[in-house]
């Protein structure tokens, strides 16, 4: 498979995972009052972020190691929405499809008592789904960068 080929199979993916994404997030507007919100909300997040991490190549090189690998950077997303762009790939690394402890800023307590010895941990609360109340802004930075994605697509079709 060529790289061109392997790159319209990564934007075509890319895609899916953001209308995926943009379809979770109009449910749960839909839906406010459903348990699975916070999952879901979670998981758009995740689903959004897909694109904007590596993706290696199926073609191998001679090391047996992918020859190629796919980002898309964000030369898709409006000027207007970096920052959210970049909070949203920032959250999902730490607290959506990672466990990450510095944002926790975890301390052990040890405490002896009379008759054994107890452990508590004392942390920062984390709101994941904080950002809900930018769905709206969320679902139009989307939709705007589906915009350009389905025009560098079809460019990629004449292409092949």
């Amino acid at each position: 498979m060529s790289k061109q080929e392997e790159e319209y199979i990564h934007l075509v993916s890319s895609s899916g995972a953001l209308n995926n994404s943009r379809k979770i997030l109009l449910e749960i507007k839909r839906q406010k009052d459903n348990p699975l919100l916070g999952p879901a909300f979670q998981f758009a997040l995740v689903e959004y972020s897909k694109p904007y991490t590596i993706s290696y190549g199926a073609e191998l090189d001679k090391k047996g190691n992918p020859k190629y690998k796919f980002i898309l950077t964000d030369k898709f997303i409006s000027d207007e929405f970096k920052d959210l762009h970049n909070q949203i790939l920032t959250d999902r690394k730490k607290m959506h499809a990672h466990d990450d402890l510095s944002i926790k800023d975890a301390k052990v307590l040890v405490s002896k008592t009379r008759s054994d010895k107890f452990v508590g941990i004392i942390q920062n609360k984390i709101y994941p789904i904080e950002k809900i109340t930018k769905i709206d802004e969320i679902i139009q930075m989307i939709e705007m960068s589906l915009d350009k994605m389905y025009f560098k697509i079809s460019e990629l079709q004449k292409k092949l």
